[in-house]
């Protein structure tokens, strides 16, 4: 489970060997690199308490405590952060950040902090920042069938530039959980790069960058899941003492022929999971005047690194790694899981049967592994999670499907004309400058044309 493959560069499997097309002006990584990625994500929460009869499926969502929660995650992390980047990126323009921000956040910035959004648009205007591509929703939809994993990127891709002005270009997926098959997927969208995790005691080294097995062209850059976590749970932490200075001389102390350090982790780190008073912002503020004041690493994007550099080997992955600590059975590990998961995918046709973008929004936001994770054992009404138990988890998600099934019940007694659907879907594709790649797809049948 979750192993490596090493494929030959010059072995005599058609698959291990570089392809005719690899860009002869890369070059290998000519000095240390550090690649440092935040994640941004807030999902849509649901009410909890029994539903009225006939109750719309919009009820059956918190909007009031997602503006309780963005409002507090964006005043103690998002500004303050976003400030003292911007802040240090303009004194160092050398310094280099990524974001992935999931478009459930994106909206309710949208709604509920349009001063957390300008200030990640300020980032964006620097140059010194990038945005990574991920499903749209932080769902699990590379477990759903047809193209919904793609309708999900291209949507969130839209997302990103209308708000940044920027194509991503690299891709991770939620929680990083990758294999072959899904960069196959996400090669044929025409990414150059994924982020995956890079668990250390595997026997690849997480500092050099990898290509897929295929020889697609598709660069694998692993996160180093120990150093991100020393960032995400030890720096601020009560029994840890891991300064700005201890953490880069680990940095330094890396094998000299070893020269990509990729760093992800939750944003929320900084002033929400740690507050201001604990020192978070401190250690991140020196720890990139460090970087930017020596000659050790330079700071890279991911779509620089993945553009710009040639990648040592081809690496295989056939069974699904992850994010360190995470497996699947976090999201399918019970039986409450797996009906939930059941009964959200048998809705499928029967919402994109109807031309209506609500009910469909409210589907997918559904399919948020949040929603997944709190019905876990390893969940249960831990500090993770909003409910008291995995059970009360659960009774809420399918009090919200069952009010979903009625509103598409509902709507399948008005019908539709299927002309006027594909007339909609078409005028929404020409609006949205979409990729060659998505006028195949159909957002409403999740097939292509």
């Amino acid at each position: 489970h979750n192993g490596y493959k090493i494929i030959s560069r010059t072995g005599s499997n058609h698959a291990g060997k570089w392809p005719k097309h690899m860009n002869r002006k890369q070059k290998e990584l000519d000095s240390r690199h550090l690649v440092l990625c935040f994640q941004v994500h807030q999902p849509r929460r649901l009410r909890k308490g029994p539903l009225e009869e006939g109750a719309a499926p919009d009820s059956c969502f918190d909007q009031g405590l997602d503006r309780q929660i963005m409002e507090r995650v964006a005043s103690q992390c998002y500004i303050p952060a976003n400030n003292l980047l911007l802040k240090l990126i303009d004194q160092y323009p050398q310094i280099k950040i990524a974001f992935g921000i999931s478009g459930t956040a994106l909206e309710q910035m949208e709604l509920f902090s349009p001063e957390a959004m300008r200030s990640f648009q300020d980032l964006a205007s620097t140059g010194s920042v990038d945005f990574l591509s991920e499903p749209y929703y932080h769902s699990l939809s590379f477990l759903m069938e047809g193209d919904e994993f793609e309708i999900q990127i291209l949507e969130h891709a839209e997302k990103i530039y209308e708000h940044f002005g920027v194509r991503p270009e690299v891709f991770r997926n939620t929680h990083l959980v990758y294999n072959d098959e899904i960069g196959r997927r996400i090669s044929m969208m025409g990414f150059r790069g994924v982020l995956i995790e890079g668990n250390s005691y595997r026997k690849v080294s997480p500092h050099r960058l990898y290509e897929h097995r295929d020889g697609n062209g598709l660069k694998l850059l692993l996160r180093n899941s120990s150093l991100s976590d020393d960032i995400a749970f030890r720096v601020a932490g009560s029994d840890w003492n891991v300064t700005p200075d201890t953490f880069f001389s680990w940095l330094e102390a890396m094998p000299e022929n070893e020269n990509l350090v990729n760093i992800s982790l939750n944003y929320e780190t900084f002033g929400e999971h740690y507050s201001a008073e604990s020192g978070i912002f401190d250690f991140l503020e020196h720890l990139l005047l460090l970087l930017a004041m020596q000659n050790d690493y330079r700071m890279a994007t991911p779509a620089g690194i993945a553009q710009h550099y040639e990648a040592t080997r081809l690496l295989s992955l056939p069974e699904y790694t992850m994010i360190n600590g995470c497996d699947l059975s976090d999201w399918f590990g019970n039986d409450r899981q797996r009906e939930a998961f059941s009964a959200l995918a048998e809705l499928e046709l029967p919402v994109k049967k109807h031309n209506d973008s609500r009910l469909l929004k409210q589907w997918r936001a559904l399919q948020a592994s949040d929603h997944f994770f709190y019905m876990s054992d390893r969940s249960n009404g831990g500090k993770l999670s909003p409910y008291t138990s995995s059970q009360e988890a659960f009774h809420y998600f399918m009090q919200t499907m069952r009010c979903l099934e009625r509103s598409v019940k509902e709507a399948g007694r008005t019908g539709t004309d299927p002309e006027k659907v594909n007339e909609a879907i078409e005028a929404e594709r020409r609006n949205l400058n979409a990729p060659v790649w998505a006028l195949t797809i159909d957002p409403h049948n999740g097939h292509h044309n």
